[in-house]
């Protein structure tokens, strides 16, 4: 998710949980983590979740992520599109 002012960042980093993500409802069963894109200046992944439940936001077709753990901060150097990513990251 991308989170571009300091708003959404205390959402993703203080409540641990994201709210009102559009999803595509046959992916829900499938996600397992979140990361926190920064758009420019930062333009990389700081953080990274697991995902503990999702649920409808609302009444919307939009979704609330709630997260097992607070997210953790990633450091610099981390390559996207390995399969090892997550893994990489919790371990």
């Amino acid at each position: 998710m991308t989170t571009p002012d300091d708003h959404n960042q205390e959402t993703f980093i203080g409540e641990d949980r994201w709210c009102r993500i559009r999803i595509h409802s046959s992916m829900v069963p499938r996600i397992k983590y979140i990361a926190a894109y920064r758009t420019a200046p930062v333009s990389a992944i700081t953080h990274v979740a697991p995902v503990k439940g999702i649920e409808r936001w609302k009444d919307t077709s939009k979704y609330v992520l709630d997260f097992t753990e607070p997210a953790n901060e990633v450091g610099p150097g981390v390559i996207l599109g390995e399969k090892h990513f997550c893994s990489s990251v919790w371990n």
